[in-house]
């Protein structure tokens, strides 16, 4: 597997602050790693028939870097932990720091990737509502009651759900093989207009319902 997105990208964990234009180059950055790590899954016998990646794993698996790069290039954060699901996390916080129990959703990746993935999803989120709420509802399709529950959780927290939580990191539409399939393929050849038109529709998809929430 590669190196963290801590290592490759600049450490998301070190800036104490975010601007909204450098937090999308951040976003940008987290997804580039998770699809990065996705494809790395794909290319090996570690997950069979993944919830997450699988339904086109030949793409996955044979991606070119410059291809995940355009494919990363959204306004969002492509992995999803119930950041609009209110009651998911209450429940998550309320757990006590002592309990460890498997994950109730198997998300079809290794239980360590996995557990990566939640951390450094949670940590830049974290930092992101700590500093700008309105740039993490947008970045992480947060109801504001969310933002503000995981703006205010401590690193042990953070790291608590991480580890109780880790098989509850999804990609987006990852039922969706038609998507994610058209949006590699587009991104592999270099048609930097369909790709556009994708990462549109993903993106209204994804925010409309939000929009009015985020005052």
């Amino acid at each position: 597997m590669s190196e963290s997105i801590g290592a490759s990208h600049g450490s998301l964990t070190a800036a104490p602050r975010w601007k909204r234009s450098p937090s999308l180059d951040l976003v940008h950055a987290l997804n580039e790693h998770c699809l990065e790590l996705l494809a790395g899954v794909a290319a090996t016998d570690a997950v069979q028939a993944s919830a997450l990646a699988l339904a086109n794993g030949e793409l996955w698996a044979k991606s070119s870097p410059e291809a995940r790069k355009r494919a990363a290039r959204m306004p969002f954060v492509v992995l999803d932990l119930h950041f609009a699901d209110e009651q998911w996390w209450r429940s998550a916080i309320a757990k006590p720091i002592c309990v460890v129990r498997e994950p109730e959703i198997f998300n079809g990746l290794p239980i360590e990737l996995s557990e990566r993935l939640v951390q450094e999803t949670l940590m830049f989120a974290w930092q992101m509502a700590r500093s700008d709420r309105i740039a993490a509802q947008v970045s992480f399709a947060m109801r504001p009651p969310v933002a503000q529950m995981i703006g205010a959780l401590t690193p042990r927290q953070v790291r608590d759900i991480a580890s109780r939580r880790r098989g509850d990191i999804q990609l987006r539409w990852h039922e969706d093989g038609h998507f994610w399939g058209d949006l590699l393929l587009a991104a592999e050849t270099g048609d930097d207009e369909r790709v556009a038109e994708l990462q549109l529709h993903a993106k209204l998809l994804l925010l409309g319902p939000l929009a009015h929430t985020c005052s």
